[in-house]
């Protein structure tokens, strides 16, 4: 686990290097940020394969590990269908005069303003019910 260490320090060194040089060696009002916005999306590239490939590999080797897995998939899909149906795509006036009425965006930004809720009321009933269990142990 020595060489996780190794990378994520020299994944941070690059990274602050390649915010500082920019600012350090500027010539105009403001500097370039080309190199920080490829850098960034290089990471972001590479977390989301790494997120993908590396639970595939744990689920391989831990085939009786998968199934716990799959239910707490399973669970998130159902929360998300449920907020997709509670969702509305009710078109929305701004102050502005300016009129929203794409449904996509209306449906996906109230499914995770739902999922959002959902999440949020599971973490605090868990922590209520967590706590008054505690009190009676």
């Amino acid at each position: 686990m020595k060489y996780l260490s190794i990378i994520r320090y020299a994944l941070l060194i690059v990274s602050v290097v390649i915010v500082a040089v920019p600012f350090i060696t500027q010539t105009g009002s403001t500097p370039s940020v080309d190199t920080m916005l490829s850098w960034a999306g290089g990471l972001l590239g590479l977390t989301t394969l790494l997120a993908i490939v590396l639970p595939m590999l744990n689920l391989a080797q831990n085939p009786k590990g998968a199934m716990r897995s799959l239910i707490g998939v399973a669970i998130v899909a159902i929360v998300f269908g449920v907020a997709y149906g509670l969702s509305d795509a009710t078109p929305i006036t701004a102050p502005g005069g300016v009129v929203y009425d794409n449904v996509l965006e209306l449906r996906l930004s109230d499914t995770g303003l739902f999922a959002t809720y959902f999440a949020m009321a599971t973490a605090v009933g868990s922590i209520v019910v967590l706590e008054i269990y505690n009190m009676f142990k």
